[in-house]
């Protein structure tokens, strides 16, 4: 007896894996809710410092808690900085970071193609995760 199996329905597979993945993320969601309440405890009872490392050892664990501190520069203040210290201060404190402007670049791309070729030189480009949106309807 030869038996033949129905390849699954589209739909069903994509309203399938969909579901699946907003189950997921949902809990990744509690799951660092969670985590982020076991780091506060475990900050309260080890300590940390604003900036550096601080470790506490038990019998089953050590525990290092990190303290970080974020800094940006404030641009428009560089001017008044560059008058008071020397070149070289300047420049071992504040470094220059190069971004691409993907807007302009497409936009060069269309309208300069020649040019974009030779801006193209200095930029690598490599495929980046797809990400996938799920959003459930409303029935």
């Amino acid at each position: 007896m030869n038996i033949t199996m129905a390849a699954p329905d589209p739909v069903r597979m994509v309203d399938f894996y969909a579901e699946k993945l907003q189950d997921i993320k949902q809990q990744i969601t509690d799951l660092n809710q969670q985590k982020t309440f076991i780091e506060r405890e475990l900050i309260n009872l080890v300590g940390a410092q604003e900036e550096g490392s601080n470790a506490h050892e038990t019998t089953f664990f050590k525990v290092t808690t990190t303290g970080k501190v974020d800094r940006k520069v404030i641009t428009k203040h560089l001017n008044t900085v560059k008058e008071v210290v020397t070149p070289e201060i300047f420049n071992s404190i504040f470094r220059l970071k190069f971004e691409v402007n993907v807007t302009a670049l497409k936009h060069l791309k269309k309208q300069c193609p020649k040019e974009y070729n030779a801006v193209a030189y200095a930029i690598e480009s490599k495929p980046a995760k797809t990400s996938v949106k799920v959003d459930a309807l409303e029935p």
